[in-house]
């Protein structure tokens, strides 16, 4: 006997009480067969004792009865079995579809390749009869079917979109005979759904649609993260993209700034414009309002560029005049413009479609940037860039027209003041050598005024009484003065021709020697200070020393102990010398009289003086590139400077 079939008495109880189902359907068979045969053996006793049948009869009554019994029971328990197993068998392929979508979602992919796929392992593995993924339209608009895998069912997808329609309402599955939908969320929210269509009718349980919901969720969270990739690249193309607009930009930018005419600046910027725009044709155009005209300043096609003025056309092929004031892009249609020979001129050059951007500095409409070309929508993105250019290009060409402005206007007052340079040294010239000849011409007469007056005085005095004598000493005393103002003028109009000699000069030594040849010094106090070494005409600084010492002298004069002190400093690019003194000082609000030929803050009477000297002062520094200028106060002292520049 095969021991592998028929095992030991005592392991008969051990094979039927193991978790198989074979020892399963063996204990049930054990349980009929110990109620039923006695069950019927109770009832063939009963029969026979009414004498329904007799023994024979009974016995074979209860081996029928027995197998029918048994015969029943074992196809009952083969159905729940079979039914048990469809079950395990549909659980198992669920699983196995629950692992392949894993597996498939793991790798990725692009979006509707993996649903359709998804779809496709649902039949495969899942054994369903038609599996198909809808997503929620936009707008509103009803759910549509992505992918689809499965038999070509009839009335499968009127009811699967019914049924995902629910699903996206209701954010909940939907079990109806042999279809189930289930929501596939995306970020918590119901936006698709996996609606499967079962080979049998009841063929989904509870545990079942556990498992093709967790699925439904997978390809979810796929999607979710798809939609985040997706919006990333998008960013990040954005950002690209933003980052190649705004170089380019910058190029533009750059490009126009290095230029200085308008025509230069538009033939820059419409190099890098098409590029950035993409057309075919752009133009830079320039208003002419009071006579409704439009000027081409540049334009750019596919094979060449137009620089500089010249074309003109009317402005009304720009739109609405009004509307560009306003700084509003118009579009134009070619196609649609009345009959002329600028339509025509470009339809022939393929624009069918243009764009006019404003180009608006200070509220002023200047002109536009046009470009245009195929007929068909106009980016936003490009407007936007069309906008930005149109906006640097305005400022950028009203600055060079106000440059050209400026420089024109410069070259004419250049030229004015060279006229009037001349004119001026002209006058100078004419005026010096006037003075010079009146000064000239008038030192003869004074010389002989001066000499019949000594003569008298020499001769006559005697005879003269002493009003005699004092107009005598008048006219004497005036001419002396006439003299030295003639002598005075003659000095300050010869500095205007006279040539210089520049040579290194110290001034330290140069002020006392200018100091040390003048005349009435007195009791006066004088300090020299070390001084910055100076280049310059020796014999005119030198003269320069002695009128502001002379004058410093003659001003002191009058005061208790006259004290005069001659500084200097060394600065940035020139030298700075000083000559003050403690005398009567002058009131600043006659400033502007010191440095004027015969100009006196005081009177000739209190003050001898021609009113010459500062006046050459000024000159002589001024012919050595410097500046004169002074401080002072009433009864308080007075401070002159002048500088000269550095060796």
């Amino acid at each position: 006997m095969n021991r592998g079939v028929f095992p030991r008495a005592r392991n008969w109880l051990g094979e039927i009480a193991r978790d198989t189902p074979g020892a399963a359907m063996a204990r049930r068979v054990l349980a009929a067969v110990i109620v039923v045969l006695p069950l019927l053996g109770w009832l063939r006793l009963k029969g026979q004792e009414a004498g329904w049948y007799g023994l024979e009869a009974g016995l074979v009554l209860m081996v029928v009865a027995a197998i029918v019994v048994l015969s029943l029971a074992v196809l009952v328990w083969a159905r729940r079995a079979n039914l048990g197993h469809e079950r395990i068998l549909r659980l198992s392929r669920s699983h196995a579809l629950l692992s392949q979508v894993n597996q498939l979602l793991l790798r990725g992919g692009e979006r509707d390749k993996l649903l359709a796929e998804v779809c496709e392992i649902a039949v495969r593995l899942g054994g369903f009869r038609c599996a198909s993924i809808w997503m929620s339209g936009e707008g509103g608009e009803p759910p549509r079917e992505t992918a689809r895998s499965g038999e070509p069912l009839a009335a499968a997808p009127a009811q699967a979109g019914a049924q995902a329609d629910r699903v996206l309402q209701e954010d909940k599955r939907v079990v109806a005979g042999d279809t189930a939908a289930l929501p596939i969320r995306v970020a918590h929210l119901a936006t698709g759904a996996f609606v499967l269509v079962a080979s049998g009718p009841d063929r989904f349980d509870q545990e079942e649609l556990e498992l093709l919901a967790e699925v439904a969720g997978d390809v979810g969270y796929e999607l979710e993260r798809i939609v985040v990739e997706t919006q990333r690249d998008i960013a990040e193309l954005r950002a690209a993209r933003n980052a190649e607009r705004l170089r380019l930009l910058h190029e533009v930018d750059r490009r126009m700034l290095a230029e200085e005419t308008a025509e230069a600046i538009a033939q820059a910027a419409l190099k890098a414009l098409r590029e950035l725009l993409g057309v075919p044709r752009a133009i830079v155009n320039l208003f002419d309002l009071a006579a409704g005209e439009v000027e081409w300043l540049a334009a750019i096609g596919r094979q060449r560029m137009h620089v500089g003025p010249g074309v003109r056309y009317p402005i009304a092929l720009m739109g609405d005049l009004e509307a560009l004031k306003r700084g509003e892009p118009q579009t134009i249609d070619t196609r649609e413009l009345p009959p002329s020979a600028h339509k025509d001129a470009l339809l022939a050059s393929g624009v069918e479609l243009y764009m006019a951007v404003p180009m608006v500095v200070g509220g002023e409409l200047i002109g536009a940037l046009s470009f245009g070309g195929a007929p068909g929508p106009f980016p936003a993105e490009r407007v936007a860039i069309a906008r930005e250019v149109a906006d640097q290009m305005a400022i950028a060409i009203s600055h060079a027209r106000l440059r050209e402005r400026v420089e024109r206007h410069s070259v004419e007052l250049e030229q004015r003041v060279r006229e009037r340079t001349a004119e001026l040294e002209s006058a100078n010239k004419e005026l010096e050598s006037f003075s010079y000849s009146v000064s000239h011409d008038l030192r003869a007469p004074l010389r002989a005024m001066d000499g019949f007056a000594r003569m008298l005085e020499d001769r006559y005095a005697g005879a003269l009484d002493a009003e005699g004598r004092r107009l005598l000493g008048i006219v004497r005393d005036a001419s002396r003065r006439m003299g030295a103002l003639v002598d005075d003028l003659l000095t300050f109009s010869r500095l205007g021709r006279q040539s210089m000699a520049p040579s290194e000069v110290d001034m330290s030594v140069l002020a006392a020697q200018a100091l040390a040849e003048l005349n009435g010094r007195g009791n006066a106090a004088v300090t020299i200070e070390a001084l910055p070494r100076a280049r310059g005409d020796r014999t005119l600084l030198k003269q320069v020393w002695a009128n502001l010492l002379s004058n410093a002298l003659k001003y002191s004069a009058k005061g208790g102990a006259p004290l005069i002190e001659v500084t200097g400093s060394e600065g940035v690019g020139d030298c700075v010398y000083c000559v003050s003194d403690n005398g009567v000082g002058f009131d600043m609000r006659y400033y502007e009289k010191l440095f004027g030929v015969f100009q006196r803050l005081h009177g000739a009477g209190e003050f001898p003086g021609t009113g010459v000297g500062l006046a050459i002062v000024h000159r002589i520094v001024a012919r050595h590139g410097g500046r004169v200028w002074a401080e002072g106060k009433v009864n308080e002292g007075a401070r002159f400077y002048f500088s000269l520049p550095a060796r």
